[in-house]
């Protein structure tokens, strides 16, 4: 068997560096990101380290308060991972990570 709990891990930490360098290039902290979500600044720290993931509904609010979207998002990470997954497959992934959390 691979090693799910590990690649779920990675991605989730690979979309958290990438939001985290998407806020700083807004000029945002995670205080004011945060604010404008209705959040604690904890969970958006979460979120960059890959503690855990938003689901796609929050991923979508948190890139519109920093002015960005999905698209924004895919380019982050395959410039930095070189990861050739589509944005439909992350959406996906950080969908079905969302679920599992809500259920445990």
């Amino acid at each position: 068997m691979g090693n799910a709990g590990g690649d779920q891990r990675e991605k989730r930490v690979l979309v958290g560096r990438a939001l985290a360098r998407l806020r700083d290039g807004a000029g945002m902290t995670q205080e004011e990101l945060a604010r404008s979500l209705g959040c604690d600044r904890w969970r958006i720290g979460r979120y960059e380290r890959g503690k855990s993931a938003p689901d796609v509904v929050t991923l979508m609010e948190l890139l519109k308060a920093i002015g960005r979207d999905l698209g924004s998002l895919q380019r982050e990470l395959e410039a930095k991972k070189g990861s050739p997954r589509g944005i439909e497959v992350l959406v996906r992934e950080l969908d079905d990570l969302g679920a599992r959390r809500r259920r445990k």
